[in-house]
């Protein structure tokens, strides 16, 4: 009798609790769609959306659309990414090494 009841119940709540689940799109990119190295380090996130990554390469700009590769001048991975004070990008280098980097102003 019990375990009918609970049954009916599950059967009756089902509805609502799939209504309330989003639809999300979930795209997974190959290394061919960056062209860059497939290891990552690091993310951040401008204040107009777009996607930083920190990789072997450098950094991988996303706009949620098209991959942009930025090399840095000594060709050094980037480990680490933050958002600096007013929006500008802080980026960390490996062997503790931190240069602070005007062209993410976006970051």
């Amino acid at each position: 009798m019990i375990n009918k009841f609970f049954f009916k119940l599950v059967l009756l709540l089902l509805p609502v609790f799939t209504l309330a689940q989003e639809n999300l799109k979930i795209h997974q990119f190959t290394k061919s769609d960056f062209e860059a190295d497939s290891q990552f380090w690091a993310m951040c996130e401008g204040n107009d959306g777009t996607l930083f990554f920190g990789n072997n390469d450098g950094v991988l700009v996303y706009d949620g659309e098209h991959w942009h590769k930025v090399v840095l001048p000594n060709n050094s991975s980037v480990r680490s990414l933050a958002k600096g004070q007013g929006g500008q990008g802080i980026s960390g280098f490996p062997r503790g090494r931190k240069c602070s980097v005007t062209m993410f102003d976006r970051c």
